[in-house]
């Protein structure tokens, strides 16, 4: 468990590219791919670490369970109701 109490940032990506002037460019998608996945595979190294150390029905432990599950990527089951119904029918390559 080496790292900070304050987990890593995923968004910094895109506050780089916008600040880079690098939106909806080639060049963007390829940093979102690269730094990115970076990010994100930092983030939930970072949930893994903490998720113990966290009591659990404390608002930080509740809000590191849910985002651990949102690892299983297009997962119905992790989608919350509210969220479901503003899906539009035939977004999602799987019924929600």
């Amino acid at each position: 468990m080496g790292r900070a109490l304050a987990p890593p940032r995923p968004m910094s990506v895109e506050h780089e590219a916008k600040q880079r002037k690098l939106v909806r460019t080639p060049a963007h998608l390829e940093l979102r791919q690269t730094r990115g996945r970076e990010a994100m595979q930092a983030f939930l190294a970072w949930l893994e670490d903490h998720k113990d150390t966290v009591p659990p029905k404390s608002a930080l432990g509740q809000a590191i369970s849910y985002a651990r599950k949102w690892e299983i990527r297009g997962s119905p089951q992790c989608i919350p109701k509210s969220m479901k119904r503003s899906i539009p029918p035939g977004a999602c390559p799987r019924d929600l």
